[in-house]
């Protein structure tokens, strides 16, 4: 093979994103387990058609991607590397469609070296295998952006119908990513009168191709201004700023960084250098232009899920906003494409890359091995925690019964019963009537912090007090930055561990034994 040959595999469109899609797949199978809400994409997908349009009525989602996953779960079964094969295709085509709307901006460019630091975001590594429709809301989001760039430049038939399709497919997957349609809407009113009646028609093609959701739609709104639980710092200008700060920040360096670290704040402060300049560079060329056009779309992007969660949706944190923004990161890196294209010096576009470069290997590193998440129910590992119960007796209780259960189903016989209701066990406890035979108890539970679990708070005295103590084992423990910045953020205790896992022994003798020793 000559070099020629070499140079045009090596710049295949598929290769990269490929490489790195599979990367992603394989690190999420081998180091991370299934947590609720991937769970709660399991089980909405598990059902029949009509219980899957029900569940969607009563819930705030969109059906295009619980269908997409129903059709695959029939077809493959609901094994854990197969769902992380099926999402880590929809890791793919982001990272494909990225790679398009690189491609599409910067055209002298085959492999900009801001594409090459995308794939490696923390942020894409998080998210994109994770069985959640992040990643096909963010596909669509930005292959609608690069169509959007066609009709802006030719409204052919061709472009606006694509532009339309790919606008009905993100308003069928993802309400906050359709925020797209509005955000391209302001800036072609800005940057192209003339093009605005051809993406007006778009968009109208799209609205009228939705019409048939809409009736759940309404549906769902009701569910949004029910009763549910607010989320901490989720009121006023404080909560816009937060998530629209936290977003910013999670993009940029990853929510694998504590944000007191030095080396956080040192990355942040070299970053700054590189950007000012760019901002401040006499350069009204296309390439500043482009800087500006998709830094105001990925602010943009920021600000629509920010206002959305805030005064619509109320029950949604600030730490969810990248997830729920997704689509604004490839927005961002062709934002800094475009910075590194306007430096007029190599130096600051070394800057630019050597610290990029250096986050997201950083972040990586603290991924893979689970450290400085900010999430920790992202790092809890239900797999190798419900595996430890093989060969083992007695009864399992768990507040976290979706992320259990499924890991339960698949361990093999023998192992501890799973019971849904604790109080087949809680309540002779309660009445002072001990087993008549030895039992032994496993207990799974996780620290909320405001949120009621599926077990009563008191489950661990009363087991304490009735039985005996074989092991107290703690997993994804907090570090002390961790419960620094939870307790100063939230003001209020940030616990020990997210999951704690307990074994007990009951029976009448075991309780004789128990009183004995207090």
């Amino acid at each position: 093979m000559d070099k020629r040959n070499i140079n045009s595999v090596i710049q295949h469109p598929l290769l990269l994103p490929g490489l790195a899609a599979v990367a992603m797949t394989a690190l999420a199978l081998f180091t991370r387990s299934f947590w609720g809400d991937e769970l709660f994409s399991i089980r909405f997908s598990q059902g029949g058609w009509d219980a899957l349009l029900e569940e969607l009525a009563r819930d705030y989602h969109p059906p295009l991607y619980f269908a997409l996953l129903r059709l695959w779960m029939l077809v493959f079964g609901d094994g854990e590397a197969g769902l992380r094969v099926f999402q880590g295709m929809q890791a793919l085509g982001l990272l494909w469609s990225a790679g398009v709307l690189f491609r599409q901006v910067f055209p002298s460019k085959r492999i900009h070296p801001l594409f090459v630091l995308l794939l490696l975001s923390v942020e894409l590594w998080l998210f994109l295998p994770m069985l959640r429709y992040y990643a096909l809301a963010a596909m669509l989001a930005t292959l609608a952006t690069a169509a959007w760039l066609r009709v802006e430049q030719e409204g052919s038939r061709r472009n606006i119908a694509l532009l339309a399709l790919l606008y009905t497919l993100v308003l069928y997957t993802d309400y906050p990513s359709s925020m797209i349609i509005l955000l391209h809407a302001a800036a072609t009113l800005l940057r192209h009168r003339a093009a605005l009646p051809r993406m007006l028609l778009s968009a109208a093609i799209a609205g009228a191709l939705f019409l048939p959701w809409a009736g759940t739609v309404l549906l769902q709104l009701r569910t949004l201004g029910g009763t549910g639980q607010v989320a901490d710092l989720n009121s006023g200008p404080v909560s816009l700023i937060l998530k629209i700060g936290y977003g910013m920040y999670a993009f940029i360096l990853g929510e694998t960084v504590y944000p007191v670290e030095h080396a956080a704040l040192l990355a942040l402060l070299l970053l700054a250098v590189p950007i000012m300049l760019a901002v401040r560079a006499k350069s009204d060329g296309e390439a500043r232009g482009v800087m500006l056009l998709f830094a105001a779309l990925a602010l943009g992007a920021l600000c629509c899920t920010a206002l959305i969660t805030t005064f619509v949706s109320r029950h949604t944190s600030f730490i969810y906003t990248p997830a729920r923004t997704l689509y604004a990161l490839p927005l961002l890196f062709v934002a800094l494409a475009a910075v590194y294209e306007v430096l007029p010096r190599p130096l600051p576009r070394r800057m630019l890359v050597l610290v990029l470069t250096a986050l997201s290997l950083y972040g990586l590193g603290n991924l893979a091995m689970l450290r400085q998440v900010f999430m920790p129910v992202y790092a809890v590992p239900w797999r190798e925690v419900v595996d430890e119960l093989a060969g083992r007796d007695g009864v399992l209780l768990a507040d976290e019964l979706a992320c259990v259960r499924y890991y339960h189903e698949r361990l093999a016989a023998p192992r501890p019963r799973l019971l849904d209701d604790a109080e087949a066990v809680l309540a002779p406890l309660r009445a002072g009537q001990a087993p008549d035979s030895t039992i032994t108890v496993h207990v799974f539970l996780t620290e909320r912090e405001s949120t009621a679990g599926e077990l009563s708070p008191d489950i661990i005295s009363l087991l304490t007090t009735h039985g005996r103590l074989l092991r107290h084992d703690r997993h994804v423990r907090y570090d002390d930055t961790y419960r620094w910045i939870k307790s100063t953020l939230l003001r209020r205790p940030p616990g020990e561990a997210k999951l704690h896992v307990y074994e007990f022994v009951l029976g009448r003798a075991q309780s004789r034994v128990a009183s004995s020793e207090e």
